[in-house]
């Protein structure tokens, strides 16, 4: 069984034309939001065994928020191919991953990871998590659990939906 985390960054400062969109950051409310749901993470099971993320500002102040409240220290790999990535390139970057790694966090942006979601999750049973899953809010988590031993499996409709989190219902 593999498991997947999909985590939207965190609530981040607005646009300005003076600041390109990759190096916004964190609110204060998005710092307290990823510390919230880092201490979520910590207590789910199984936990994170592999971070990824974009390498966008506000994705890597997340992760460095989340990650301290994960009781060991996860591989991390921030590429620049995550930002802004569609939904396919996510899905193939996930069939990459080592198979002797169950779990694996994505922290990314958004229409990416509600769509790859919606892609990969066979059905959703609850109307709130449908909603959710059609835009991600910051700072919020999906579980999504695959049935195979090997990521490179991973197709449409292959995933059970699990669980989702927000800062708002922490």
């Amino acid at each position: 069984m593999k498991t997947i985390f999909l985590m939207r960054h965190a609530n981040t400062e607005p646009g300005r034309s003076d600041l390109a969109d990759e190096n916004r950051g964190l609110t204060e409310r998005g710092k307290n939001d990823a510390h919230l749901m880092g201490e979520w993470l910590a207590k789910q099971t199984p936990r994170p065994e592999a971070l990824l993320l974009s390498s966008s500002v506000r994705t890597g102040q997340t992760a460095k928020i989340v990650t301290k409240a994960l009781p060991t220290d996860l591989p991390t790999h921030a590429l620049d191919s995550l930002y802004l990535a569609w939904a396919s390139e996510l899905a193939d970057l996930i069939r990459r991953q080592d198979d002797m790694i169950d779990t694996v966090l994505i922290i990314n942006h958004e229409p990416g990871l509600s769509t790859l979601a919606r892609t990969l999750v066979a059905s959703v049973e609850n109307e709130t998590y449908v909603n959710a899953l059609d835009h991600f809010p910051t700072g919020a988590v999906a579980v999504l659990e695959f049935a195979s031993e090997n990521w490179s499996e991973l197709a449409p409709q292959s995933v059970h939906f699990k669980n989702f989190a927000s800062p708002k219902n922490q």
